[in-house]
Formats: C-alpha cells, structure tokens, sequence
C-alpha cells in the first residue's frame, strides 16, 4: 500500500500514514561512507630579525678647543681678584688640555677599532636577515606544493566518494536498503485509553452514527471485535480504531467533514472549516509517534462507499501481516475513487453549498475503473481520475459561489466576449465531463442569479439550462443570441421570480 506524507503537497483521501519509524526509513537514505580529508599544513612562520646594531660613539678630536678658551676666560677673570687663584686654574686647564693631546692617539684607534666591530656586526646582521627571508621562501614555496598535492589527493577522495554515493543512491539500492531496515523494525503502538463518557459529551462525528451510515455496521461486519470506538488514544478520540495485538498492528480509521454545523447556513451555529490542509497535522503526527498507522477518509467516502471504505482498510491491513483479506473478502467490491484534500477555501465553497446534505447531487457517480483505461495512459490510472475530481471542484466553486452579471461567463459555460469557445464547449468533448457539467446544470434550475442571459433577475429556468446545453451542443452562440432576442423582444416582468 502505498503511504502518504504530510509534507505532500497533493494529499488525497483515502490517507494512508505509517508509523514514525517507518516513514523516517520509507523516507530516508542509505547512509553515506565518511570522507576522510587529508588537513592542509600549517603555514610557516614569518622570520623575526633581531635587533640592528647601533654605533653611538662620536669621533675624537685633538683637543677641546672650546673648554680651553673657557677655561682661559675664566682663569683670567679669577686672576682679577686673586693671581694665586688665576695662576692655578690656568695650570689646570693647561695640563687637561696637554693630557688630551697627548691621549690623542690612543683615542683615535679606540674609536676606529668600535667602528670596525660595528661594521662586522651590521654585515652579520644583515647576512642573517638575508639568510632568513631565503629560508623562508623555501619553505612557502615547499608549502604551496605540498598544499597543492594535498589537495589533489582530496580532489580524488572526494570523486570516490560521490561516485560511492551515487552507487548507493541508485532506486535498486536505496529500495534494498529500506526493506532491509523495515526487516529491523519493531513497532509498538501505544494502548488504546479508557472509554468516553457520552453522558458528557457527545464527541462522536455524523458519520459514525449507524442510522446515518453503513461503514460503522461494515466496519464490524469485516473485522469484528477488533474495531474499537469512543476510546481515548494519547490525548485524542480517534473515530475508529482497530487493534491487532497479536500482529502489533494497531490503526486510526478518521473521518474528516469539511465544516460544521452540517446544516450550515440553515443553522444558528457558527461556521467552522474542519481538517483543512495542514490543520491536523499535530494530530496525526502524534499518532505516528506513538507507533500507529493511521487512515483518513472523506465523509463523502464513508457515506457513498463503504464497503470500498473497508477495502482500503484490508489493504492497509495485507502490507503490514502479509494477509490476503483483499483478494478473499473484497475480490467484488470496487476501488475507492480518490479524493484531493480540501484547502480553507475549497471547504467554505462546500459549506456554501451545503456539500455535506447533498453529496450525490454534487458528486459524480463514479464508473468502475475499466471504463476510464485507454492505452495512452495504462501505466498512471490516478491522474486522469484527479482531472476529473478537479472539474468537479472547479465547477462547485463556480456554480456555489459566483453571482451577479456575466454570470455564465465567470463559470465558463459561455464564451467570454472575443472568445469562441469556452471550457464547458470543450469539456463536453468527454463523455465523463460532459455528464459532470450536465449534473451542475440540473442542479442549478431554481438557485438564484443575476443572469447574464436574461435582463431580469430570479430563479435560473429550465429554458435558460437548455439553451446552454444548445450552444455547448453545437458549440455555437445562434442559440443564445435567438434566445436574448426573443427575451428582449417580448419581455415578462417577473417571468422567473
């Protein structure tokens, strides 16, 4: 049996949702091998010079000729007030400066051999340097190439690893692989809780009542005490239930409406859409977790087709024990025809339209699925089946919602001005579709319009749907246009009021 997600953007009922566990496996991947790297080399270090040499020494001179003179100056000023005094200053000044003459020499050669041993450590210094900034690009040319071969061998691992991925991702592969994980599997549904009390509430949905359906009745009839109702399952009160403890099979069978109250509008309750797209989504989820397999129909499903209802549950039933209940209880019962998920504003047309008091009038009545086979499409039986589901909404949005002028036009049973042809000509070329649009014709006779044919307002008449059917015939305006002018021409106020 083929399960649904609820990421799906295209769900149809009947829903089939599988446990947590299974569906992460019916989901996932084979997982894919490591991809071991080889790691890049560290980049080398930026060499670091040490400090410059520096040569702070001055160049000697033969004499400090200018503390001689002050030396002089002030010999003599002191020899105005003592000559003693003068004479000795004089003297001392006389033989610092004969010293430094005489030192002269040695000085000179004190200062040329600093200078040599400063040149020597500059040309080392330097040599140094050069020597570094050599070793250093060595060493970043030596790391780029082993960088580039490094990641030419990373360019390899990675190639396998793909082409090993690609391998493993091959449907065949990944197919084995999810049937041998589903081998591995063991689900454990969680129990059903207590009874509800009814004498609080009645929780119980339309369909449930057995007055009102035959799929609570068959439902028993097929799988006898095995079904289970108003019992509490982790928080919620699913419509059905059934339990298999010997197989550890364990499933939710809902049912979903589009709106309540079912009488709406001719009800004083407060509309409200029910299991919109995406609304019960923390619903079923939970139930997944909790290990159960869960399978949603339409109420229009239930009420139409139960005992095909009940097929679906067989199915369900055979792709998890390995039973043949399909093929032995349900070989003469037909297939369920799918039905797409209703959206907010696909259910609010239904309300509109009070869907849930009329199914049959709104509902084509399926042929079996033989009558729809052609050779063009043997292979994909569902979509030529969704084509029409989709007419069918289309239309019950058009025919339930759309008044005022123009009429006809906005439901696309009469061409639109510049146009010369329109789809209902077009749908009528198939037998199936032409019967579905000749169904929301009759239904329309009586609902109240602002015709585009006709210059009064009122019921839409018997003769208005005839002469659509005439122009869809013949796929020709002649009808229409005779028909306007013989309104026109002899018009009867409140001729359909």
């Amino acid at each position: 049996m083929a399960f649904q997600t609820l990421n799906s953007s295209n769900l149809y009922y009947p829903t089939a949702l599988c446990p947590k566990v299974i569906e992460d496996i019916q989901t996932g991947m084979p997982p894919e091998p490591s991809l071991a790297l080889l790691n890049l080399p560290s980049e080398p270090l930026r060499p670091i010079a040490g400090p410059l040499p520096v040569f702070e020494k001055k160049s000697p001179q033969r004499c400090d000729y200018t503390l001689l003179g002050l030396g002089t100056f002030i010999a003599m000023v002191v020899s105005a007030f003592s000559i003693e005094a003068g004479l000795l200053l004089f003297c001392l000044i006389a033989g610092f400066s004969a010293w430094e003459i005489l030192t002269f020499p040695s000085r000179q050669d004190d200062y040329r051999q600093s200078f040599y041993k400063y040149e020597e450590n500059l040309k080392k210094f330097n040599y140094t340097v050069a020597e570094q900034q050599k070793q250093y690009k060595d060493k970043v040319l030596f790391h780029q190439k082993q960088c580039k071969e490094i990641e030419a061998e990373n360019q390899k691992r990675r190639q396998a690893h793909s082409r090993i991925c690609a391998q493993l991702h091959t449907p065949e592969k990944v197919a084995a692989w999810r049937q041998s994980q589903l081998q591995t599997v063991v689900v454990r549904p969680t129990s059903l809780g207590d009874e509800v009390n009814t004498t609080q509430f009645d929780p119980r949905g339309y369909s449930e009542f057995e007055s009102n359906s035959r799929f609570p009745g068959a439902l028993r009839n097929y799988f006898g005490d095995k079904i289970h109702s108003l019992r509490r399952l982790s928080g919620y009160i699913p419509g059905f239930a059934y339990v298999d403890t010997s197989n550890n099979l364990s499933i939710v069978i809902d049912i979903n409406e589009p709106y309540t109250p079912r009488q709406y509008p001719n009800s004083n309750g407060y509309l409200r859409l029910l299991h919109c797209l995406g609304q019960d989504n923390n619903r079923l989820r939970t139930f997944q977790s909790e290990d159960w397999f869960v399978l949603l129909f339409s109420e229009r499903q239930i009420l139409q087709y139960p005992l095909e209802c009940c097929k679906e549950v067989a199915r369900l039933i055979d792709s998890y024990t390995g039973s043949n209940l399909v093929q032995t209880r349900f070989s003469n019962v037909e297939e369920l025809e799918p039905e797409p998920h209703w959206n907010e504003a696909m259910a609010e047309a239904m309300a509109n339209q009070r869907s849930r008091l009329k199914y049959t009038k709104f509902y084509y009545i399926r042929q079996t699925q033989k009558n729809h086979e052609s050779s063009n499409n043997q292979q994909n039986e569902l979509n030529p089946r969704l084509e029409i589901i989709k007419l069918k909404q289309r239309l019950e949005v058009f025919f339930g919602r759309t008044n005022g002028n123009k009429w006809h036009q906005k439901t696309g049973s009469f061409p639109k001005p510049g146009y010369e042809t329109c789809p209902m000509w077009e749908d009528w070329e198939h037998p199936e579709k032409k019967a579905i649009w000749l169904t929301f014709l009759k239904d329309a006779k009586g609902v109240k319009k602002e015709l585009f044919l006709s210059p009064y307002k009122g019921l839409v008449r018997e003769e208005t749907i005839q002469v659509l059917i005439q122009c869809a015939e013949k796929k020709s305006k002649i009808p229409c246009e005779e028909y306007l002018k013989r309104r026109y021409e002899n018009p009867k106020p409140n001729i359909e009021s």
